[in-house]
């Protein structure tokens, strides 16, 4: 063999030796790998059988890279941040998770097409779906189809923007009813009280369709009314589509509803429009767990004779900036025979209120209302706190009516089980020696 050939020979044979080094490598190849924060998705995708490296770091193998379909029900998610690493994904099964008020569709992989959010019914806002631009609906996902839960039939805002867009036409969407049983999505929703119904129809004709009597709520909302029902009415379903309808604007930015004590009716979504300044809801039972913080511009609530609250965050409404904000009839908070009520978070950030009113509250554990430095009245009556802690450096009075009060008057009203607790008695020792503590126990609290 002429050296030509032999080395031609050893070229060829060391080609197959690498062509057979590189075949081996692949047995065992180190995939590039990425860290999911997600605590909850990294637990739930290590029983899935996905890889991971020694340092918790999620394999991008081929199982990843291909997988289409992913179950990922009863995982105690409260995120999916971390599956965009899935792109091939084309289901995804979220059903019976952990999800709080907002489901943010942003973080699925832009792959996806069918989404399962069956059992998480404490999702009410669902983010980066679609969005309204002037008269178009315009969807932000391209979803085949949607199974959602049951609060997404109150949702008056982007699941009816992507129902109304031209990709939600032809989407297939489902809501979960109570009993697990899936009905197809509609715009068009009856009133079932005929009383209720047609009191809606007088107020806000634009929201209804003349052929079906029903409510559309695709339509744009153009009355401005404020929805206030003092009657008594037997089903107050429907409601809800008004108080949360994005283009609500009552004039005084007022809902005050008052159902049947005998029978309360449940109110499964409290998310008021931006535009609901006063919400009063009387004989009314709401979600559990009632998180208000994205409504800022919210100044009074009133809650009588509600049995299933448990939880009230109000972090960032209600505290107003100077003593405009003190008007006793817009400004207030008070709930009243919460009989479930364990925890209210308050506002921290320093602010003025014109009334609080916190009566026959059984379970509330502790009132924090340190950060107050302007108010009006105080009223607290049947309440075995473990803590209360009172406004502690208050630096104006208030009339009551939004104007300063030269004559330094606080207005208090304090059951007899809570006088002699020791932050009362000295935030009514500190404020006698300054201004005048006008008692009103005998007006706001009776036998």
């Amino acid at each position: 063999m002429t050296s030509k050939y032999i080395k031609y020979f050893v070229f060829a044979m060391l080609g197959l030796f690498v062509t057979s080094c590189s075949d081996d490598e692949m047995e065992d190849i180190n995939y590039d790998s990425v860290h999911i924060i997600n605590k909850e998705l990294n637990e739930a995708l290590k029983k899935k059988g996905f890889s991971f490296t020694e340092d918790g770091g999620l394999i991008q193998n081929e199982l990843v890279k291909t997988t289409k379909v992913l179950n990922l029900s009863k995982c105690n998610l409260k995120t999916v941040i971390g599956l965009s690493t899935f792109e091939s994904l084309e289901e995804i099964i979220l059903s019976d998770n952990q999800f709080g008020a907002v489901f943010d569709f942003a973080n699925l992989p832009l792959s996806v097409k069918k989404v399962v959010l069956s059992g998480n019914d404490d999702i009410v806002e669902f983010k980066n779906l679609a969005y309204k631009r002037e008269t178009k609906f315009v969807a932000q996902r391209n979803f085949t189809s949607l199974v959602l839960p049951l609060t997404a039939k109150w949702n008056t805002a982007e699941i009816v923007y992507f129902a109304s867009s031209e990709i939600g036409k032809k989407a297939d969407i489902q809501l979960t009813e109570k009993n697990g049983v899936l009905m197809k999505y509609s715009l068009l929703r009856d009133i079932p009280d005929n009383k209720l119904k047609e009191y809606l129809k007088k107020l806000y004709p634009s929201v209804f369709d003349n052929e079906t009597g029903k409510m559309d709520l695709s339509r744009t909302l153009t009355e401005k009314e404020d929805l206030i029902i003092y009657e008594e009415i037997d089903n107050l379903e429907g409601v809800e589509y008004i108080i949360g309808n994005p283009n609500y604007k009552g004039p005084e930015g007022s809902v005050i509803i008052s159902g049947k004590a005998e029978n309360k009716y449940l109110m499964q979504c409290v998310r008021p429009s931006k535009a609901v300044r006063r919400l009063c809801l009387k004989n009314i039972n709401t979600e559990e767990n009632l998180d208000l913080t994205s409504f800022t511009e919210l100044t009074g609530l009133f809650f009588k004779n509600n049995e299933t609250i448990v939880s009230l965050n109000l972090s960032e409404s209600f505290v107003g900036k100077n003593v405009a904000d003190t008007n006793i009839l817009k400004n207030q908070l008070c709930l009243n025979n919460c009989s479930s009520l364990e925890d209210l978070i308050f506002p921290v950030e320093e602010g003025s209120i014109g009334m609080i009113q916190f009566v026959d509250l059984p379970k509330l554990k502790t009132i924090d209302l340190s950060s107050i430095r302007i108010l009006h009245t105080i009223v607290l009556n049947n309440l075995p706190l473990a803590t209360i802690r009172m406004p502690e450096r208050m630096q104006q009075y208030t009339d009551g009516w939004g104007t300063n009060d030269v004559r330094k008057q606080l207005f208090v009203a304090f059951g007899e089980s809570l006088r002699n607790t020791a932050s009362i008695k000295m935030f009514l020792n500190k404020h006698e020696k300054e201004a005048d503590i006008i008692d009103y126990t005998e007006y706001y609290i009776t036998n």
